[in-house]
Formats: structure tokens, sequence, C-alpha cells
């Protein structure tokens, strides 16, 4: 049960290891976007098996999940790191009109 004032941000680092827990982990994270649609989630982890790309997969098709740029990108993901976030297909989306 999530609390009356859900987070609007999560650091979820390295989560993606256990893989007889990745059912449980991709209900944690409907879990939270459900509970604030707004919510983003900022997921890093490093792939280690096949599995862990199956992982992503599957959260994909439930999830808007985009990969993060950075300047450093090169550096870590030679080392297999990914970095993610991770947020609700069903958020609302606020356009910005300008006026001119």
């Amino acid at each position: 049960q999530l609390a009356a004032n859900p987070p609007t941000h999560v650091l979820a680092a390295d989560c993606v290891y256990f893989e007889p827990a990745f059912p449980l982990l991709i209900q944690t994270l409907g879990d939270i976007l459900t509970a604030c649609p707004e919510a983003v989630i900022y997921f890093c982890f490093k792939k280690r098996r096949n599995a862990d790309k199956q992982f992503m997969k599957n959260a994909k098709k439930l999830f808007l999940i985009e990969e993060i740029e950075d300047l450093d990108k090169p550096v870590w993901s030679r080392e297999q790191l990914f970095m993610y976030t991770i947020k609700s297909k069903r958020a609302k989306v606020v356009v910005v009109e300008a006026r001119i």
C-alpha cells in the first residue's frame, strides 16, 4: 500500500539481477505509476544476462521508457550500464500554448 502522498520521483539502481523477482519489480513500478501517474522513475541497471534484456522488453510493453542521453554515456555504456526514465503511458500531457 502506497502512502496517501505517493512519490513523484524515484531512483532505482541495480534492481535487475534476480530473475524470479522480475514480476514483483514490474508490479512495484506499476503500483508507483498507478498511485502517481505523473511520477518519474530514474532506473539504472547493469546488463549481466539476456534475462535483463527480456525484463526491459516486458517493461516497455507496460511503461513509457526512454534512455537517458548524457555526455558520459560512452564511458558507462562500455561497462554495460544503462539508464532510463520510466513513466506511465497514462500520464496527463500538459500542452503549453505559445502566444505570439
